[in-house]
């Protein structure tokens, strides 16, 4: 079960660009992309007041709109990066 985004959150324009939705390979895009992974979950619980991030119900890995979503490696190295910044 994945919850759903209030209205209320404005996600950033880079959340609908295709590309966010793969892990990049060169190290240089790579860091700046999971920069941005780390900018927008932390956004996403700040402004929504959410304390626990539950990874298999956190609707920011998916994007309808665009049609893409992580797979569950990608979740794991974002959240990787995540807990070692």
């Amino acid at each position: 079960m994945t919850a759903t985004i209030p209205d209320s959150f404005k996600f950033p324009d880079f959340y609908n660009f295709p590309p966010f939705f793969t892990i990049q390979p060169v190290l240089a895009t790579r860091e700046k992309q999971l920069g941005q992974w780390r900018e927008l979950i932390l956004r996403y619980h700040t402004d929504l007041k959410i304390k626990t991030l539950v990874l298999h119900e956190c609707p920011l890995w998916k994007n309808p709109k665009i049609q893409r979503e992580l797979t569950g490696d990608e979740i794991r190295l974002v959240m990787d990066d995540f807990i070692s910044r």
